[in-house]
């Protein structure tokens, strides 16, 4: 099992990494990661993501009571992560960031979640529940957080918030980072592709 010790070094590590592929900006965006039954570790509001410290971390249970090292309050968004690992057990770590390119295509393409899934061969292989596509909601708001947690197809599985970011999920926080970032690269893929074909025939 995990020690907590090495569960804080991958939150930061993948909050690095979303600031570092410009996915989030300095207090954008939430990782958390579910290390036991009654509780789950989560990115603090407000703290800048470029250099997080494992005891900026805060730990959040399921009674909405939390705790820091620092008295860091957790992420806005801490109720969306909770209500995710209330929804399906076999979740255990959730990443949240502000995907330029694939929320710009949601306004644009009508059936994003399918276009993006078949973009490229292994998509659907890692990301085998699908991806699902809420409305504009406002952050931080239970009102989210339920849509969020409903939507869920599986542990597997990511979430695209309109107007807002993106939501991957899985049991661990690499599955659930690497969602989050293929999602992005095939956005990507498509507006080189739809650029190509105006400009190249």
């Amino acid at each position: 099992m995990e020690t907590i010790g090495a569960a804080k070094e991958k939150i930061v590590w993948a909050s690095r990494i979303l600031f570092e592929r410009g996915l989030i900006e300095v207090y954008d965006g939430n990782v958390s990661y579910r290390f036991a039954e009654n509780y789950f570790i989560i990115t603090p509001s407000h703290v800048s993501k470029s250099s997080l410290k494992p005891d900026d971390l805060v730990v959040v249970y399921f009674n909405d009571r939390w705790s820091s090292v620092k008295g860091f309050k957790p992420s806005v968004e801490y109720k969306m992560h909770k209500l995710i690992y209330l929804k399906l057990d076999d979740i255990k770590a959730v990443v949240h960031a502000h995907n330029p390119l694939t929320i710009a295509l949601t306004d644009i393409i009508a059936n994003v979640d399918e276009v993006l899934l078949e973009t490229t061969a292994e998509t659907k292989y890692y990301i085998p529940d699908g991806i699902s596509v809420i409305p504009r909601l406002p952050p931080g708001s239970l009102e989210l957080a339920e849509a969020v947690a409903n939507s869920l197809r599986g542990p597997n599985s990511l979430i695209i918030l309109r107007g807002h970011g993106v939501v991957g999920v899985g049991e661990t926080i690499e599955d659930a980072l690497h969602r989050v970032l293929i999602v992005e690269r095939n956005a990507k893929m498509l507006l080189i592709k739809s650029i190509a074909e105006k400009f190249l025939g």
